[in-house]
């Protein structure tokens, strides 16, 4: 029975990330097949100055391993997220007034941590 219950955790706590990637900088970035991030999160925070950074994720790029409750795509601050394709394993957690805009590709689902988030469909 111990074992059981062992297994059950292991099982409902899922893979463990290898580790998050963040992007920080004022930038814009595209994940593609040939920049993708399938075992790890990634998080989006503002650039120096309070610079908004983007996330654009297009055809072929992947976000995250599918454990369940897992964010496998997070915003922070006043960052732009982007899905025109690709595929995020778990959820998008918006964070203070990050937008995503979804136009296309997969999401587990989208978590909306305060009320001055915007989405865009």
């Amino acid at each position: 029975m111990i074992r059981l219950a062992a297994a059950l955790a292991a099982l409902l706590a899922g893979p463990s990330h290898s580790s998050a990637v963040t992007f920080a900088d004022g930038q814009v970035h595209i994940i593609d097949a040939a920049s993708s991030f399938p075992l790890d999160d990634v998080e989006v925070l503002d650039g120096p100055g309070g610079s908004q950074t983007t996330v654009r994720l297009v055809e072929g790029g992947q976000i995250g391993s599918p454990p369940p409750f897992a964010f496998s795509l997070i915003g922070y601050g006043s960052s732009d997220l982007y899905v025109d394709g690709g595929s995020v394993s778990g959820a998008i957690r918006l964070k203070h007034s990050t937008q995503v805009h979804m136009s296309d590709g997969s999401a587990g689902t989208v978590y909306i941590d305060t009320q001055d988030n915007r989405t865009t469909a």
